[in-house]
């Protein structure tokens, strides 16, 4: 919405149209059915984008996070938006958190309250390690105590993230046996054998390579190892001899050349690889 400094709307777009503002094109009354003080909330995102050229606050409301910005675009025109900072994955079995850019807990699905309890409100009184590192394993304070997750990260508008996670017993210990739970993680994942057989791929990971995984596909027919031959990565991995350490590899066939960071990390009999 394009508002003057008292809040008059000059021009808004298709999606602010849908607000109702009872036949008064200002930001308040737009704003009434989403906040419980917009009056406030203008004011003082207004005087903050006056002094700065631009302000952007999260907000909690009863149904989801919202983010609202205020830039100035002249001496008499300020550009409002507001997003509505909603779950980025979509299966309800994944526990998943919604964040500020400052860590407030904006929403948090009925897996993941079963595990954080209903009084955490910060990713501080969730995490014992911050900052998340999307991929990694870190511990996360339960109501049984202190349990071992595997994390996923993706930003969301205004600075915040959605964080989804899976527990796990170690590190090393399985995720989810549910494929189509993983399939909808932002994160690039495939389930992988000892011998390099590509067991499973999830959307993500094939929109990266963009190219076909089809039946006895191997890591080796997507990637080659800088400096040393993929297989014997997977034997480490298998052996117990490597952790799991990071490593570079490049693409090669006929999909768009790449240079990955991956991890792999034991499943069971098999391997996933991030």
């Amino acid at each position: 919405m394009l508002a003057d400094n008292d809040g008059r709307i000059v021009f808004q777009n298709e999606a602010a149209g849908k607000l109702d503002v009872s036949g008064r094109p200002r930001v308040e009354p737009a704003l009434t059915r989403l906040l419980a003080n917009p009056g406030a909330v203008q004011l003082r995102l207004q005087d903050k984008a006056k002094q700065s050229g631009r302000a952007d606050e999260t907000l909690t409301t009863c149904r989801a996070g919202l983010n609202l910005s205020a830039r100035v675009v002249d001496a008499d025109r300020i550009l409002w938006r507001l997003e509505e900072l909603s779950n980025s994955i979509s299966d309800p079995g994944i526990p998943t958190i919604s964040a500020g850019p400052e860590g407030a807990i904006l929403k948090a699905n009925d897996p993941a309250r079963q595990l954080i309890g209903s009084d955490a409100t910060t990713l501080e009184d969730v995490f014992d390690d911050l900052p998340l590192r999307s991929g990694a394993t870190h511990r996360l304070r339960s109501g049984l105590g202190a349990v071992e997750v595997a994390v996923w990260v993706r930003e969301t508008a205004g600075g915040g993230s959605s964080i989804a996670f899976f527990p796990t017993a170690s590190p090393s210990a399985p995720l989810p046996e549910s494929w189509s739970v993983i399939e909808e993680l932002p994160v690039p994942l495939l389930k992988i054998a000892r011998s390099g057989e590509i067991l499973a791929s999830n959307r993500a990971a094939r929109g990266l390579v963009q190219r076909e995984m089809g039946q006895n596909a191997r890591l080796s027919d997507l990637f080659e190892g800088l400096g040393r031959p993929i297989i014997d990565w997977l034997e480490e991995i298998g052996r117990g001899q490597s952790s799991g350490d990071k490593q570079f590899l490049r693409s090669h066939g006929d999909g768009p050349e790449l240079f990955v960071q991956i991890i792999l990390k034991p499943a069971g009999g098999q391997r996933i690889l991030t």
